[in-house]
């Protein structure tokens, strides 16, 4: 065993420990008990961490050692996702957007206990459930899927496609860059749920609930000043 391969070792035990300790304090000992693990990651620039769930294992960002309270915040934010996968939670399920209502709910219920959680309610997605929104944004969704509207953006001199800064949301980043051989990666993604969501500031699960209402119930327009009330007052 080389030394830095030592000093790894050492890290992951004593991040597993703090796994021990939180999952204890806040989550009852489910997540160990359910085979939860840590490890330490060369993760991609400008990600912390990350929870697989097929592994049962919650990755830490190398560069995260040197500072404790981001590290604790980091490991909060994926024992939550874990917790809330091992409850069975629809939002992190398939295709759904894990930093939804039941995320918000799980942080403030963690910064009601004394945690320090500041900075993580960035990643929220919204919790929004209101009806009326609900239907604009799936409305908007239908749309973008039928292309008779499409997302605010613009191509440039080599045919890629860009959005512009009031469509562009958080989970737009870290998405395949625009190549010439893959011109329309954000467009695409600009039309999917998870977008909508962000785009409106509704729940992701709800949005595809409330899309699969819209269907049956064949709901395809929505008044032009409702929607642009609920794009202003997100």
């Amino acid at each position: 065993m080389t030394e830095s391969t030592r000093l790894v070792a050492v890290e992951e035990r004593k991040l597993n420990a703090l796994l021990g300790e939180l999952d204890e304090q806040h989550f009852r000992g489910e997540l160990r008990a359910a085979g939860w693990r840590c490890a330490i990651a060369a993760l991609r620039p400008g990600h912390y961490g990350s929870a697989r769930y097929d592994y049962r294992r919650i990755s830490i960002a190398e560069h995260l050692l040197a500072d404790v309270p981001e590290l604790r915040r980091t490991l909060l934010h994926e024992m939550i996702h874990a917790a809330l996968h091992i409850a069975g939670d629809p939002s992190h399920q398939g295709r759904n957007e894990s930093h939804g209502a039941a995320f918000a709910a799980e942080l403030a219920r963690l910064a009601a206990a004394g945690e320090d959680v500041s900075g993580e309610e960035d990643y929220v997605t919204c919790g929004d459930t209101s009806a009326s929104r609900l239907q604009i944004a799936a409305v908007a969704y239908l749309a973008r899927q039928r292309r008779s509207e499409h997302p605010a953006g613009k191509f440039d001199a080599g045919g890629r496609w860009y959005p512009v800064k009031a469509e562009w949301r958080t989970c737009c980043d870290g998405l395949r860059e625009p190549s010439c051989s893959f011109p329309y990666s954000l467009l695409k993604h600009c039309c999917t749920i998870a977008h909508l969501s962000r785009l409106y500031g509704v729940d992701t699960v709800a949005l595809r609930n409330a899309v699969a209402q819209a269907k049956r119930s064949c709901v395809t327009d929505v008044p032009p000043k409702a929607v642009e009330a609920a794009m202003l007052s997100r």
